[in-house]
């Protein structure tokens, strides 16, 4: 089991996971998400870091760390081990939430359901490729 990276390379692998995930997902599964979702803030609270990602309706979607325009519509508050450990297979999200160790507030359960399965899979399959 690999440890998480520290912060800068967190920030790094991150930029990266977004920027690969955009191409595999594609600017029509984008705008769909854009539909739904504007952004999204993935907060790290050991590293007391915000990400976030804007979804555009031109299916471009953006990285940063600094907050957007948009309110994000989902915000994902977890650390960056628990993060890691769930997107390199080592630990299962559903388990990770239901202990706790993952929080998720914003878009609806169902309405997440509808659309965020494959941007999840797609964000954890990214960010393996991108670690």
């Amino acid at each position: 089991m690999a440890d998480a990276p520290e912060k800068e390379r967190m920030t790094e692998t991150l930029k990266n996971t977004i920027d690969l995930a955009e191409k595999n997902l594609g600017t029509e599964e984008v705008v769909k998400l854009s539909a739904v979702m504007q952004a999204l803030c993935l907060n790290l609270t050991d590293i007391e870091t915000r990400y976030y990602v804007t979804f555009g309706t031109s299916g471009a979607a953006e990285f940063s760390l600094e907050d957007p325009a948009a309110e994000p519509m989902l915000t994902i508050t977890t650390t960056a081990a628990v993060f890691h450990r769930m997107a390199m297979g080592e630990s299962n999200p559903a388990v990770e939430f239901a202990m706790r160790k993952v929080k998720m507030s914003g878009v609806p359960m169902p309405k997440l359901a509808r659309v965020g399965g494959n941007l999840i899979d797609t964000l954890f399959q990214c960010y393996k490729e991108s670690a």
